[in-house]
């Protein structure tokens, strides 16, 4: 039923409150879901019962509606500014654990009782569990208070004419476009998931209904752990100033994102000084939200990083591949977080990159280096077409696009103003590959 529950409930709990709100929703999916295990069968009450079945998941969704962007607006006006981004997180990813719940308990009741029994009665009481569920919602709900950010904008519009839906459509319809087209991809992984994914692998699998109430748990769970596990990608700024102008550039965004960081570490412009210095890294490195630092300084400087980095839990990452053999043996850099030379070199059925890093965690160095090496002729390849252009100040997006065409994988056009490959330039590329393929 989305959209039509976020419009009618956001714009309810603009004007009533968003604790009202979430009353309503949570009292009307437990009521509605207690309904539906207490429904009379088809031979008692004939088409009447899947009618007011169909009533019952109605109300079911349209409430539902309600509460998905009912409780995370309130959990996020709730929130410290600075913990904004974390507890909303934290929101979206816990959506997936009553899933959790209600599939081990189906489990744990169709494994004590008859096939028959489960089917005759047994399947009804998780959905009465529904409304006592509820009703401690409510307790807990009731216990909270409306955000001084809702009251404050509350009092700021009183006696005003307000109209919330036109206004968020007039000013926001691209944004709210862009968020629907892009979180409308995690909801179809989940809805996939929690409704779709049981009976599936039943039909489709073989499986029996408890292992796969067992196999729909464990990928609930991962989803609420990598949903939880969110980091993004903080470049370094380019001729930013000072180093107290980095790193007051990064404070701000931590202060306004609280989650987990890879500091991008690009170089300065045709060549490969480093953009960061080690005071500022080493200052970087006590804030709780720098993980990782991706740099493509020189080798040298980078050297210098990972001892300033040692201790602090952030780890530094060459992103060239060329290096990281080295880097694996001399200095422990366990994470390749690379550039696109991981996909470039690597198909679905041949994997150097994987097998010499997997060699070298076995003890087998030496074969790890042959297996290294074996790439030396595509390395210059990508030198060439690649390194080369970006070390003269060169996007090198057309030949990357060709190379994965050469490779298999989809290539295309570049955009405007990028250039594409002369046929030449094309047929030199697609030479050079060959010749390099067939070295190894």
């Amino acid at each position: 039923m989305h959209p039509y529950p976020l419009v009618f409930f956001g714009a309810l709990g603009d004007r009533i409150g968003r604790r009202k709100v979430l009353y309503i929703t949570l009292l009307s999916i437990g009521i509605a879901t207690a309904a539906i295990g207490a429904l009379p069968t088809y031979a008692t009450i004939g088409a009447l019962a899947p009618a007011l079945l169909v009533l019952c998941r109605l109300v079911q969704g349209f409430s539902a509606g309600g509460e998905s962007v009912g409780a995370p607006t309130f959990v996020f006006e709730h929130a410290p500014v600075h913990r904004r981004g974390y507890w909303l997180n934290i929101t979206l990813a816990a959506t997936a654990l009553p899933s959790v719940v209600a599939g081990t308990l189906i489990l744990v009741l169709s494994k004590s009782m008859s096939d028959d029994a489960f089917t005759s009665w047994g399947w009804r009481i998780p959905f009465l569990l529904a409304l006592p569920a509820a009703f401690f919602g409510l307790w807990i709900r009731l216990r909270t208070e409306e955000s001084e950010v809702f009251q404050r904008i509350k009092a700021e519009t009183a006696g005003r004419k307000r109209s919330p839906i036109r206004q968020a459509f007039r000013e926001n319809k691209v944004r709210m476009l862009q968020v629907v087209f892009v979180l409308g991809l995690t909801a179809m992984g989940f809805y996939s998931l929690a409704g779709y994914f049981v009976t599936y692998v039943q039909t489709a699998g073989g499986l029996s209904r408890e292992q796969s109430l067992l196999l729909n748990a464990a990928a609930m769970t991962a989803y609420t752990v990598r949903v939880g596990a969110a980091y993004s990608v903080l470049e370094v700024p380019a001729g930013a100033g000072s180093d107290q102008d980095v790193l007051d550039h990064f404070d701000e965004v931590f202060a306004a994102v609280d989650m987990p960081f890879v500091i991008f570490n690009p170089g300065k412009p045709g060549t490969r000084e480093s953009t960061l210095s080690l005071k500022t890294f080493a200052a970087l490195c006590e804030r709780p939200n720098v993980k990782i630092l991706k740099t493509t300084a020189d080798p040298g400087f980078n050297n210098q990083l990972r001892d300033v980095a040692k201790g602090t839990g952030v780890r530094v990452s060459d992103p060239l591949e060329e290096h990281f053999f080295e880097n694996l043996l001399e200095h422990g850099q366990a994470l390749l977080y690379c550039d696109p030379e991981g996909y470039l070199y690597q198909s679905a059925h041949h994997r150097p990159i994987e097998e010499y890093i997997r060699l070298c965690g076995e003890g087998r160095v030496q074969q790890a280096k042959e297996v290294f090496d074996s790439l030396a002729a595509l390395r210059k390849v990508y030198r060439k077409w690649i390194i080369g252009p970006l070390e003269n100040g060169h996007m090198p997006n057309a030949a990357l696009k060709k190379w994965c065409e050469l490779s298999g994988m989809a290539g295309g056009s570049v955009r405007h103003p990028l250039k594409e490959l002369t046929a030449a330039e094309s047929a030199e590329l697609e030479h050079d590959l060959k010749q390099a393929l067939g070295s190894r």
